[in-house]
């Protein structure tokens, strides 16, 4: 089984809140205002994380048939989601539904869309072989030898945990084998 977690985020929900309330159309004055910091009051906003192993077939290529303002060609992406992150979905609502129930809470919108948008990672690539990897394991180019690319896209794949402490250890890496060198 994939490991996962449920994260409760620190998000302010009162513009939200105020918009929902405000279309109801029952609330003016006071009554609106404590409306508001009421629900507000009320509100956790939780998301689900789940691993995410590499994949050859996932890819970020360039698309000549996009230009930007400058006239340099855009990105192509390509990526599936692999049948074993889609395993923990099962687990992660009976554990969402199970909070839900256990709080007395009421969902405002139910989870279950798949994301990656949080921690980007991969597209170059760290490796033994030039053929198949952009760095070697103390981040230094192949074809540039000067060259530290510091960055968490060395990273082939996510878990369902932030990149920055490997960051931050890939970086202490790169910066001994830097000073060892000047």
């Amino acid at each position: 089984m994939p490991s996962a977690r449920l994260d409760y985020q620190n998000v302010y929900p009162v513009l939200k809140i105020t918009e929902e309330v405000m279309k109801e159309k029952k609330y003016i004055g006071k009554a609106l205002d404590d409306e508001i910091r009421d629900r507000s009051s009320r509100y956790v906003a939780m998301q689900m994380l789940s691993e995410d192993l590499p994949d050859p077939a996932n890819t970020v290529s360039i698309n000549s048939a996009y230009k930007d303002s400058l006239g340099l060609p855009g990105i192509k992406m390509h990526y599936r989601l692999s049948d074993y992150s889609r395993a923990v979905l099962p687990q992660m609502m009976e554990d969402y539904v199970n909070w839900v129930q256990v709080t007395n809470g009421k969902p405002r919108t139910l989870p279950g869309a798949w994301s990656s948008e949080h921690h980007l990672m991969g597209t170059t690539i760290m490796g033994t072989d030039a053929k198949d990897s952009v760095v070697d394991a103390d981040l230094r180019c192949y074809d540039h030898s000067n060259m530290f690319l510091v960055t968490t896209g060395v990273m082939p794949s996510s878990s369902c945990v932030n990149p920055t402490l490997t960051g931050m250890a890939l970086a202490i890496r790169a910066g001994r084998t830097i000073a060892a060198e000047v």
